[in-house]
């Protein structure tokens, strides 16, 4: 499997809902069966059997599977320059894209195999694209150049430390506001709370010390978690996986994308 794919695995099985969580890298979903309601920062769409999916790195995003038929999907985390050098993006589309799979595809899981699968996908979801947008272009997500300086002082804080205990008195004299203003304009500005930021970035963290062989519990620690058990609990429920079955494909070098900005 190529090293532009850090993991790839078949999502089945409870339809649980997946809280607002974001990833460092793209997400790529072949939807094969049953539907579900997906949020993306900046809106929602209805998500079918026969859809592609792809949301960008650092994009928040949710998933809340509907009850009855099953619900399965092959998941791809790509590696961003990958992705984007593929595709001649200079940067990360602005929300979610998605496209069709043609009626003749397989709709057996991963039955092309992962790397034809992934790139006949990205060319589907770049030919959707460039239908919507003349000429191809894909513009760029809302980056943090957009944001007020005193809330980008306080995202700088936590993705600097993640694993220390700030408060929310710190983070909100860091933006300059009251705690109550500080809350609303952070999710109105980046699409989560401070605490699920943080979270996340712990979470994002971790993986990237799994990736490079540490021990999970020490993993765990180190990113301001009270132990192993807190840590699979919080990435289960943002990811559907936990952070060392999440690690186990991804390359030890260039694991980071970049951030919008």
């Amino acid at each position: 499997m190529g090293d532009f794919i850090r993991e790839a695995r078949l999502v089945r099985g409870p339809r649980r809902p997946l809280g607002r969580h974001y990833h460092e890298e793209y997400a790529l979903a072949v939807v094969h069966s049953g539907e579900s309601d997906a949020w993306a920062f900046g809106g929602r769409r209805r998500v079918a059997e026969g859809d592609i999916v792809l949301v960008p790195p650092f994009l928040p995003h949710a998933c809340n599977p509907d009850p009855g038929p099953a619900w399965s999907y092959s998941l791809f985390m790509l590696a961003p320059p990958w992705v984007e050098s593929t595709l001649a993006w200079a940067r990360a589309p602005e929300g979610i894209l998605t496209a069709r799979a043609p009626r003749r595809e397989p709709r057996t899981p991963l039955a092309a195999g992962p790397e034809t699968l992934v790139r006949d996908s990205l060319a589907l979801l770049a030919a959707a694209a460039a239908a919507v947008v003349p000429g191809g272009a894909v513009p760029g997500i809302r980056g943090d150049a957009a944001a007020d300086p005193g809330l980008l002082a306080a995202k700088s804080l936590m993705e600097s430390r993640p694993w220390r205990k700030l408060t929310l008195d710190e983070l909100a004299e860091a933006s300059g506001l009251s705690k109550y203003r500080f809350i609303a304009a952070f999710k109105a500005a980046f699409g989560l709370s401070p605490h699920a930021y943080l979270l996340n970035e712990r979470v994002n963290r971790a993986k990237r010390l799994l990736a490079d062989g540490v021990k999970p519990a020490e993993a765990a620690l180190e990113c301001g978690f009270c132990d192993q058990s807190h840590l699979s609990r919080v990435c289960s429920r943002l990811s559907g996986s936990t952070p060392k079955e999440a690690a186990k494909a991804r390359p030890q070098a260039d694991v980071g994308a970049r951030r919008p900005s």
